[in-house]
């Protein structure tokens, strides 16, 4: 995607987004997925000088991750094994984007990840234990 997309792209990949959050994931992950979902979109389409090549890259990644959550979602023409290959190139476009995304964001951001990584991996353990999501995290000081 070379051109800067359109608002009706953005708006329904966002759309898309939101939307596969309240089908696949619990409340509180899709809670936590809505806020952080809404505030890179905000944070991007108020940014001041984004270039194309940052838009491409935005969306690119946004549909890596949608990709991730609902595989069927992507290529909504030419059957599954198109769908599959496009999965997966969407899959491999995220995954190389993140490799270099550390060096991108700014300190408050790598803070923000790693707080968000930490809440992600709380809920996930929670939620393999069999318990509710982030109750191992309940009545501690420390993340």
């Amino acid at each position: 995607m070379s051109a800067q997309p359109t608002a009706q792209q953005v708006l329904h990949l966002f759309r898309s987004i939101v939307r596969t959050h309240g089908e696949l994931l619990p409340a509180e992950l899709r809670e936590l997925g809505n806020a952080h979902t809404k505030s890179e979109f905000r944070a991007h389409l108020q940014g001041k000088a984004v270039t194309s090549q940052q838009w491409g890259e935005f969306m690119s990644s946004w549909q890596g991750y949608l990709a991730m959550l609902r595989p069927d979602h992507v290529g909504s023409s030419g059957g599954s094994l198109r769908q599959s290959a496009d999965s997966a190139m969407a899959a491999d476009a995220m995954r190389e984007t993140a490799k270099g995304l550390d060096e991108l964001l700014s300190p408050e951001q790598r803070l923000r990840m790693a707080a968000l990584k930490r809440e992600a991996a709380s809920l996930g353990q929670g939620m393999l234990s069999g318990g509710k999501p982030g109750s191992q995290t309940e009545g501690r000081d420390t993340p």
